[in-house]
């Protein structure tokens, strides 16, 4: 930074100045958080929101800043159940705004983050939302193609409607996207994007490429790394290159424990644990495995599906190693659940059939 830059960027003490002095421009609010992100100080940055949220500020600067806080519990804080309260609330303040341009897209990017928040624990609902941000994303997409925001709308539907398996849409959406020559910062978003649009459409190898392109920019964060390699992890594993999988997944692993936050993503450890297990698993090496098994099923409520999905996976590994008291206990702690589904009831029932008398 040069000497002219430094003296124009004001200070955190004159940051703070005014909000001490009882500001209600949400623009003083905005701009102290931002700081605050920026400096990784995370959960300040969430009390600067909250105290602006506290003001009687209107409906449209409430809005923003609770799509703000929002992003930051969800995106970088890993407290989804909480951003999704935050972000309704956004949605809730935004009812009966006109339908100006800048409502527009305050909503459609609400609704994406609102299915963000969502995906891990309420899937149907996160459906949802989602079918909602694609509409709204869409009509703004074509109908305001040179709007300011375009970047912001381009990369929200890529991501969208990768969620709905809408591939081939998300795919041209991100190829849009790249052709506008975004900043390099979005680029490397971009392409995160791309990546794993690509391996959903099974272009294993052009995913690979995108992967490679962000693995070279300066741009990248490190806090990107757990979901980058968490992504080539399951290019690998489309590919069948399970050797160059499970590497891709121990780094994510690493790169998850090396940021505090970001190992708060429970639905990112399930992904990393589970493939890892699997990998294991078919790779014959059944006491890693059972390392990778057992901390996945610590990620998951008791009673759930994928709570005994899970159980029945402890029982496999068991049964492969020899240890077959073990797995008949994990199989009947399956078929002993009032919750458990036919499917993970026919599973342990099977596991228990191949198991010696």
């Amino acid at each position: 930074m040069s000497d002219a830059e430094s003296a124009a960027s004001p200070t955190e003490s004159q940051l703070r100045a005014p909000i001490a002095a009882g500001s209600r421009d949400i623009g003083d609010y905005l701009q102290l958080a931002t700081h605050l992100k920026d400096t990784s100080r995370f959960q300040e940055a969430a009390e600067i929101y909250e105290q602006g949220l506290r003001l009687n500020l209107d409906h449209i600067d409430q809005a923003k800043l609770a799509w703000e806080l929002g992003d930051l519990l969800d995106k970088v804080m890993g407290r989804s159940a909480e951003a999704v309260g935050v972000v309704e609330n956004a949605i809730r303040l935004l009812r009966d705004e006109p339908d100006s341009i800048d409502i527009l897209t305050l909503r459609a990017r609400s609704y994406t983050l609102l299915a963000h928040a969502l995906w891990p624990e309420r899937q149907e609902a996160a459906l949802n939302a989602a079918r909602q941000a694609a509409e709204l994303l869409d009509n703004l997409i074509a109908l305001h193609p040179d709007t300011d925001d375009i970047g912001i709308l381009l990369e929200d539907g890529v991501w969208v409607h990768t969620s709905l398996g809408n591939v081939d849409r998300a795919i041209a959406l991100c190829e849009e996207y790249l052709r506008r020559e975004p900043g390099p910062r979005h680029r490397v978003v971009a392409l995160l994007l791309l990546a794993e649009a690509l391996r959903l459409a099974t272009r294993f190898r052009d995913a690979e490429r995108a992967v490679a392109e962000v693995l070279e920019s300066p741009e990248l964060d490190p806090r990107d790394h757990p979901v980058l390699y968490n992504t080539l992890g399951l290019i690998h594993r489309g590919a069948n290159e399970p050797l160059k999988a499970q590497q891709a997944f121990e780094t994510s692993l690493k790169s998850l424990r090396a940021h505090p936050f970001q190992s708060s993503s429970q639905e990112l450890l399930r992904t990393v644990y589970g493939n890892l297990g699997e990998l294991h698993y078919e790779a014959g090496n059944f006491d890693a495995a059972l390392r990778c098994f057992a901390v996945l099923l610590e990620q998951y409520p008791s009673g759930s599906s994928a709570y005994h999905r899970t159980l029945n996976c402890l029982g496999d590994c068991h049964a492969a190693r020899g240890s077959y008291s073990e797995a008949r206990r994990y199989y009947h702690q399956v078929l002993d659940s009032a919750t458990a589904e036919t499917e993970q009831r026919v599973s342990a029932n099977e596991g228990l059939a191949l198991l010696p008398c």
